[in-house]
């Protein structure tokens, strides 16, 4: 049975309930997603509106060599959306394709990972009850997770997972090789890391800005500090190199999840969402909060103005391990 290691936990969580059957995603943003379903064949759903701490479940199955995909995006008009497909083959077998934007960013690499023995990580407890709690409202018997530091994955015995999915994380340890080398330990020989790291986070960067004009020399400025080399796929590769996987086994690219939104209100809504106020502007006081929108606003180019929309572009990296 393979069996895929996934380090830290989505901010939107989908899998089917059961062995090739129905897609559903549950809401666990503080804002407003789109969803639809559509399915082999020409038949799609109609966008749902799923609200904050709601579920979406598609009608349209995934049978015996006929896919469904589900998508989740932040508009109505479900553009740019966030999808996964489930198949199931005439033979029983069963799989998921996690992508982002309509496809990317694995179009080329067919991210799988088999339903059954899916493990999760995460450092902070809070996420790992949170993942536990789906487990058991959506029945996934064979997933288990557990509060661990990927640095060090001594539960784990060499060789075990066939995959392990790090969706931007690896810039948080304090070990980055370490926590590659591990990686390496507990894969199995062919199997795979994928990890993804930023190229551009505009969001980040002018929330940044904007904490340290209204509070200079605060924490809040420096909560998401970056170092630039992390910025460079160069890095990215010389970390896994040093963690055991070769140059000749890797493949690198770039993909470009875009902040996309509806109006120049509604962006402005969504970095004043709790998520990023909680870091930028712990301990601050009415009159500061009072400047964030304002100061936000001029912080945009009037090109991000007008589109509603700022730029984010992520590295990706897939690394097989020797057989």
């Amino acid at each position: 049975m393979p069996r895929v290691l996934k380090i830290a936990a989505l901010s939107l969580a989908a899998l089917p309930q059961v062995l090739g059957g129905y897609l559903q995603a549950y809401n666990s943003c503080k804002f407003t997603i789109w969803c639809s379903g559509a399915k082999n064949g020409g038949f799609f759903t109609s966008v749902s509106e799923v609200a904050p701490g709601t579920w979406y479940r598609s009608d349209l199955e995934a049978t015996g060599d006929v896919g469904a995909v589900l998508k989740c995006a932040l508009n109505p008009n479900n553009r740019e959306p966030f999808q996964i497909e489930l198949n199931v083959d005439n033979k029983g077998m069963s799989w998921l394709d996690i992508s982002a934007i309509d496809g990317d960013p694995f179009l080329k690499y067919h991210r799988r990972a088999e339903i059954p023995g899916v493990t999760g990580i995460d450092l902070s407890e809070p996420m790992i009850e949170q993942y536990k709690a789906n487990a058991d409202t959506l029945g996934w018997v064979t997933s288990e997770a557990y509060v661990e530091d990927s640095q060090n994955l001594a539960r784990f015995p060499d060789g075990v997972f066939d995959a392990v999915v790090m969706s931007l994380g690896i810039f948080t340890l304090s070990d980055a090789v370490a926590g590659a080398r591990e990686m390496h330990r507990v894969l199995k020989p062919g199997g795979h890391a994928i990890l993804t790291t930023w190229k551009t986070r505009r969001p980040q960067d002018i929330m940044s800005r904007v904490a340290e004009i209204i509070r200079p020399g605060g924490s809040g400025g420096k909560s998401m500090d970056l170092d630039p080399k992390w910025l460079t796929s160069e890095h990215l590769a010389s970390v896994m190199t040093a963690g055991g996987f070769k140059a000749e086994s890797m493949q690198l690219c770039e993909t470009s999840p875009n902040w996309v939104h509806e109006s120049l209100s509604d962006l402005l809504q969504a970095c004043n969402s709790p998520m990023w106020t909680a870091r930028f502007c712990k301990g601050w006081s009415e009159e500061e909060m009072g400047r964030w929108a304002e100061e936000v606003t001029k912080q945009l180019t009037e090109e991000e103005k007008l589109k509603a929309t700022l730029e984010m572009v992520a590295h990706i990296c897939v690394a097989q391990k020797d057989h």
